[in-house]
């Protein structure tokens, strides 16, 4: 019997900001995929509901090993895909990456309805997460020209600094200043 209750594409979302992930811990990641596919469902998955049934307080937090296994009965609530979505992957913290990279591909064997995204500048290392994937993986590289980058940057900085209240001369000034420190000079 097909339950009515149980959606059909499951959806979660982490946006890593390098501010955030300095007081994060791996733990909290994976919490918040757990929640974000919770929240899409009418009840929450009976392992997830007991455990917290069974914390000591109000207060108590799972494990770890007890997030991935909610994770992964989360996932089974789902009857056609899910999809996660990890952006800015390298403004984790290393640790926080190597939980994630694990709690997911622990998951991939089992569940081929799965898809991931993930959106990270190239000098992260994520090739654990590349080779964990295997020929399921497509990685895609999608760069621009430092020159393209540059020129981006000294268009929202000209763009701000001319509409201000300023000395002729000193938008200028100050727009060069900024696009140097933008480049590390």
């Amino acid at each position: 019997m097909l339950n009515l209750c149980t959606p059909d594409i499951g959806l979660a979302y982490i946006y890593f900001d390098h501010q955030q992930a300095q007081s994060l811990k791996p733990a909290d990641y994976i919490a918040n995929l757990v929640r974000q596919l919770e929240e899409q469902k009418e009840e929450l998955s009976t392992s997830i509901q007991s455990t917290f049934n069974q914390l000591p307080s109000k207060t108590g937090k799972p494990s770890l090993q007890d997030l991935k296994t909610f994770l992964s009965d989360s996932l089974k609530s789902f009857r056609d895909r899910i999809y996660i979505i990890l952006d800015g992957f390298d403004e984790c913290k290393e640790d926080g990456r190597t939980a994630i990279i694990d709690s997911i591909c622990s998951l991939i064997p089992g569940d081929r309805r799965l898809s991931f995204f993930v959106a990270t500048r190239p000098v992260s290392n994520v090739n654990g997460l590349e080779s964990s994937f295997g020929n399921l993986a497509r990685i895609i590289e999608v760069t621009t020209k430092k020159a393209e980058q540059s020129q981006d940057i000294k268009q929202f900085i000209d763009g701000k600094l001319f509409k201000g209240n300023l000395e002729i001369g000193e938008p200028l000034s100050l727009s060069e200043g900024i696009f140097r420190k933008a480049e590390g000079s």
